[in-house]
Protein backbone atom coordinates (compact mmCIF):
# COMPACT_ATOMS: atom_id res chain seq x y z
CA UNK A 1 0.00 0.00 0.00
CA UNK A 2 1.14 3.93 -0.99
CA UNK A 3 2.61 5.81 2.42
CA UNK A 4 1.46 9.24 2.78
CA UNK A 5 2.86 11.11 5.02
CA UNK A 6 0.94 14.14 5.98
CA UNK A 7 2.52 17.81 6.11
CA UNK A 8 0.34 19.79 8.45
CA UNK A 9 -0.19 23.36 7.47
CA UNK A 10 0.44 26.07 9.80
CA UNK A 11 -1.92 27.88 11.70
CA UNK A 12 -1.77 30.86 8.84
CA UNK A 13 -1.78 28.83 6.19
CA UNK A 14 -4.74 27.47 7.61
CA UNK A 15 -6.08 30.45 8.20
CA UNK A 16 -5.89 31.26 4.56
CA UNK A 17 -7.07 28.13 3.18
CA UNK A 18 -10.39 28.47 4.72
CA UNK A 19 -10.79 32.07 3.94
CA UNK A 20 -10.56 31.03 0.11
CA UNK A 21 -12.60 28.24 0.27
CA UNK A 22 -15.18 29.99 2.79
CA UNK A 23 -18.03 30.64 0.39
CA UNK A 24 -18.04 26.99 -0.29
CA UNK A 25 -18.44 25.93 3.40
CA UNK A 26 -22.03 24.63 4.07
CA UNK A 27 -23.60 25.94 7.62
CA UNK A 28 -23.72 22.44 8.59
CA UNK A 29 -20.18 22.34 8.19
CA UNK A 30 -19.77 25.36 9.60
CA UNK A 31 -21.52 23.64 12.44
CA UNK A 32 -19.55 20.43 12.61
CA UNK A 33 -16.42 22.47 13.49
CA UNK A 34 -18.13 24.76 15.91
CA UNK A 35 -19.08 22.07 18.15
CA UNK A 36 -16.17 19.91 17.26
CA UNK A 37 -13.90 22.90 18.60
CA UNK A 38 -16.55 23.38 21.77
CA UNK A 39 -15.78 19.59 23.00
CA UNK A 40 -13.62 18.26 25.81
CA UNK A 41 -10.35 18.64 24.83
CA UNK A 42 -11.37 19.19 21.38
CA UNK A 43 -12.16 15.27 21.00
CA UNK A 44 -15.81 13.53 19.91
CA UNK A 45 -16.29 10.35 18.49
CA UNK A 46 -18.53 10.59 14.70
CA UNK A 47 -21.83 9.25 16.26
CA UNK A 48 -21.42 12.07 19.03
CA UNK A 49 -20.57 14.58 16.84
CA UNK A 50 -23.43 13.65 14.47
CA UNK A 51 -26.04 13.30 17.37
CA UNK A 52 -24.68 16.65 17.90
CA UNK A 53 -25.34 18.33 14.97
CA UNK A 54 -28.39 16.66 13.80
CA UNK A 55 -27.45 13.47 11.55
CA UNK A 56 -28.96 10.11 11.76
CA UNK A 57 -25.77 8.42 11.74
CA UNK A 58 -22.05 8.86 12.09
CA UNK A 59 -22.16 8.48 8.00
CA UNK A 60 -23.11 11.94 7.79
CA UNK A 61 -20.04 13.64 9.71
CA UNK A 62 -17.76 11.03 7.19
CA UNK A 63 -19.19 12.51 4.37
CA UNK A 64 -19.55 16.02 5.38
CA UNK A 65 -16.04 16.45 7.13
CA UNK A 66 -14.81 14.10 4.17
CA UNK A 67 -15.95 17.01 1.70
CA UNK A 68 -15.06 20.17 3.85
CA UNK A 69 -11.19 18.17 4.37
CA UNK A 70 -11.06 17.80 0.31
CA UNK A 71 -11.83 21.41 -0.27
CA UNK A 72 -9.15 22.30 2.10
CA UNK A 73 -6.94 19.79 0.83
CA UNK A 74 -7.36 21.21 -2.54
CA UNK A 75 -6.87 24.75 -1.00
CA UNK A 76 -3.39 23.71 0.09
CA UNK A 77 -2.20 21.88 -2.59
CA UNK A 78 -1.99 19.14 -0.70
CA UNK A 79 -1.37 16.05 -2.66
CA UNK A 80 -3.09 13.39 -0.86
CA UNK A 81 -5.05 10.26 -1.53
CA UNK A 82 -8.95 11.12 -1.08
CA UNK A 83 -8.92 8.56 2.06
CA UNK A 84 -6.38 10.80 3.87
CA UNK A 85 -7.88 14.08 3.35
CA UNK A 86 -9.82 14.52 6.49
CA UNK A 87 -6.69 14.05 8.70
CA UNK A 88 -5.78 17.72 8.05
CA UNK A 89 -8.79 18.43 9.83
CA UNK A 90 -8.44 15.50 12.57
CA UNK A 91 -6.56 13.03 14.30
CA UNK A 92 -7.76 9.72 15.09
CA UNK A 93 -7.60 7.58 18.40
CA UNK A 94 -7.79 4.07 18.19
CA UNK A 95 -11.03 2.19 19.91
CA UNK A 96 -9.81 0.74 23.11
CA UNK A 97 -6.84 3.32 23.34
CA UNK A 98 -8.17 5.62 26.02
CA UNK A 99 -11.15 3.29 27.28
CA UNK A 100 -13.04 4.23 23.91
CA UNK A 101 -15.77 2.55 22.60
CA UNK A 102 -15.91 4.37 19.31
CA UNK A 103 -12.87 5.87 17.32
CA UNK A 104 -12.24 9.37 18.73
CA UNK A 105 -11.57 12.48 16.19
CA UNK A 106 -9.60 15.01 17.37
CA UNK A 107 -8.96 18.44 16.26
CA UNK A 108 -5.95 18.77 15.19
CA UNK A 109 -4.07 22.04 17.26
CA UNK A 110 -3.44 24.51 14.17
CA UNK A 111 -6.90 23.53 12.97
CA UNK A 112 -8.29 24.92 16.46
CA UNK A 113 -6.34 28.03 16.23
CA UNK A 114 -7.42 28.96 12.87
CA UNK A 115 -10.62 28.69 13.49
CA UNK A 116 -9.85 31.01 16.35
CA UNK A 117 -8.30 33.39 14.60
CA UNK A 118 -11.13 33.94 11.94
CA UNK A 119 -13.44 34.49 14.68
CA UNK A 120 -15.52 31.23 13.65
CA UNK A 121 -15.36 29.99 17.41
CA UNK A 122 -14.51 31.41 20.80
CA UNK A 123 -10.50 32.20 21.79
CA UNK A 124 -9.47 29.66 24.20
CA UNK A 125 -6.93 27.62 22.80
CA UNK A 126 -4.13 29.91 24.47
CA UNK A 127 -5.74 27.58 27.56
CA UNK A 128 -4.70 24.19 25.76
CA UNK A 129 -2.06 25.39 23.84
CA UNK A 130 -0.03 28.30 25.01
CA UNK A 131 2.58 28.05 22.80
CA UNK A 132 0.63 27.65 19.93
CA UNK A 133 -1.31 30.59 20.60
CA UNK A 134 1.80 33.30 20.70
CA UNK A 135 3.10 31.48 17.82
CA UNK A 136 -0.12 32.43 15.94
CA UNK A 137 -0.14 36.09 17.66
CA UNK A 138 3.26 36.68 16.25
CA UNK A 139 2.47 35.24 12.57
CA UNK A 140 -0.77 37.56 12.97
CA UNK A 141 0.62 40.64 13.99
CA UNK A 142 0.40 42.81 11.19
CA UNK A 143 -0.91 46.60 11.47
CA UNK A 144 -3.36 47.25 9.03
CA UNK A 145 -4.42 50.75 8.19
CA UNK A 146 -7.80 52.55 7.05
CA UNK A 147 -8.12 55.70 5.77
CA UNK A 148 -11.13 57.00 4.12
CA UNK A 149 -8.34 59.76 2.42
CA UNK A 150 -6.75 56.71 0.98
CA UNK A 151 -9.86 55.40 -1.28
CA UNK A 152 -13.77 55.07 -1.14
CA UNK A 153 -13.10 51.24 -0.11
CA UNK A 154 -11.65 51.69 2.94
CA UNK A 155 -15.06 51.31 4.87
CA UNK A 156 -15.25 48.24 3.49
CA UNK A 157 -12.01 46.93 4.07
CA UNK A 158 -12.30 48.41 7.33
CA UNK A 159 -15.12 46.18 8.37
CA UNK A 160 -13.82 43.24 6.57
CA UNK A 161 -11.06 43.00 8.78
CA UNK A 162 -13.26 44.11 11.97
CA UNK A 163 -15.62 40.24 11.14
CA UNK A 164 -11.85 38.64 10.67
CA UNK A 165 -10.52 40.20 13.99
CA UNK A 166 -13.72 40.12 16.94
CA UNK A 167 -10.91 40.18 19.69
CA UNK A 168 -8.36 42.61 17.99
CA UNK A 169 -7.70 46.11 18.53
CA UNK A 170 -7.30 49.57 16.53
CA UNK A 171 -5.93 53.49 16.97
CA UNK A 172 -7.92 56.23 16.86
CA UNK A 173 -6.01 59.83 16.37
CA UNK A 174 -7.21 62.12 18.66
CA UNK A 175 -4.47 64.85 18.55
CA UNK A 176 -1.68 65.88 17.00
CA UNK A 177 -0.04 64.16 19.80
CA UNK A 178 -2.28 61.65 21.30
CA UNK A 179 -3.74 58.54 19.85
CA UNK A 180 -6.68 56.13 21.70
CA UNK A 181 -6.05 52.29 21.70
CA UNK A 182 -10.11 51.00 21.89
CA UNK A 183 -10.62 46.70 21.45
CA UNK A 184 -12.93 45.71 18.59
CA UNK A 185 -15.55 44.51 21.09
CA UNK A 186 -15.70 48.57 22.09
CA UNK A 187 -19.32 50.11 21.80
CA UNK A 188 -18.13 53.43 21.22
CA UNK A 189 -16.66 52.06 17.68
CA UNK A 190 -19.62 53.13 14.83
CA UNK A 191 -19.56 55.01 11.76
CA UNK A 192 -20.03 59.10 12.04
CA UNK A 193 -22.54 61.32 10.99
CA UNK A 194 -21.48 60.99 7.50
CA UNK A 195 -21.50 57.08 7.62
CA UNK A 196 -17.96 56.72 7.68
CA UNK A 197 -16.03 54.59 10.41
CA UNK A 198 -12.26 55.49 8.51
CA UNK A 199 -13.04 59.21 8.14
CA UNK A 200 -11.12 59.07 11.00
CA UNK A 201 -7.94 57.01 10.05
CA UNK A 202 -8.32 53.14 11.90
CA UNK A 203 -5.09 51.83 12.71
CA UNK A 204 -5.78 47.70 13.20
CA UNK A 205 -3.86 44.76 14.82
CA UNK A 206 -4.53 41.55 16.63
CA UNK A 207 -2.14 42.42 19.08
CA UNK A 208 -1.82 45.94 21.18
CA UNK A 209 1.44 45.69 21.52
CA UNK A 210 1.52 46.09 17.85
CA UNK A 211 -0.10 48.81 17.71
CA UNK A 212 1.67 50.89 20.74
CA UNK A 213 4.67 50.16 19.16
CA UNK A 214 4.01 51.17 15.62
CA UNK A 215 2.25 54.93 17.42
CA UNK A 216 5.74 55.45 19.69
CA UNK A 217 7.58 54.86 16.21
CA UNK A 218 5.66 57.73 14.42
CA UNK A 219 5.79 60.12 17.89
CA UNK A 220 1.89 59.56 19.55
CA UNK A 221 1.30 58.67 22.94
CA UNK A 222 -0.65 56.11 23.68
CA UNK A 223 -3.96 56.36 25.90
CA UNK A 224 -6.23 53.37 26.71
CA UNK A 225 -10.12 53.55 26.48
CA UNK A 226 -11.72 53.49 29.83
CA UNK A 227 -14.34 51.57 28.75
CA UNK A 228 -13.11 48.30 26.67
CA UNK A 229 -9.46 48.24 27.92
CA UNK A 230 -8.02 46.80 30.93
Amino acid sequence: MESHQLRLPTVAEYVTAFRAIEPEITEKQHEMLRVHHAAPARTMSATRLAEAVGFENFNGVNLQYGKLADKLARQLALDLADHVHVGILVEFVDPGHAANEHWLWVMRPNVAQALEDLGWAPRVSHLLYPDLALESQRDEATVDVFDAADGDDADERFWTWYRQHPHGFYLNKQSATTMTLHATSCYHLSPDESGSATKKAKICSPGRQELTDWAGQRGFSVDYCQDCIE
